[in-house]
């Protein structure tokens, strides 16, 4: 896996075999629960893990297995239109198509 060391800088694979990085520039602890009610998952944002900036640090391998997981549930287009209108403070920039995760073997 490739990663910033956070969920909020990672490439996740979609539905199609496609790629997304999501970078949030906006306060940390603001962009999670946006992004949780965005794909569906809004327990995490009060899950006692992922609750705090502090508390995603220390989780952030569960919350990226989960993101991943989430994430491959739908393809690109599908989570382009999602989260394009849902996240207000997030910037969604999406890879172009490749056949493995950049940096993976």
């Amino acid at each position: 896996k490739v990663t910033g060391g956070s969920p909020r800088f990672f490439i996740y694979r979609t539905k199609d075999g496609r790629f997304l990085t999501l970078v949030f520039l906006n306060d940390p602890d603001d962009w999670w629960a946006d992004l949780c009610r965005c794909v569906g998952r809004p327990e995490l944002a009060t899950d006692e893990r992922f609750a705090t900036s502090a508390g995603r640090a220390e989780h952030r391998a569960e919350a990226v297995d989960i993101l991943d997981a989430v994430f491959a549930q739908r393809t690109l287009a599908e989570w382009k239109d999602a989260l394009s209108t849902a996240l207000s403070g997030g910037v969604l920039l999406v890879e172009r198509q490749r056949t493995t995760r950049p940096g993976s073997r």
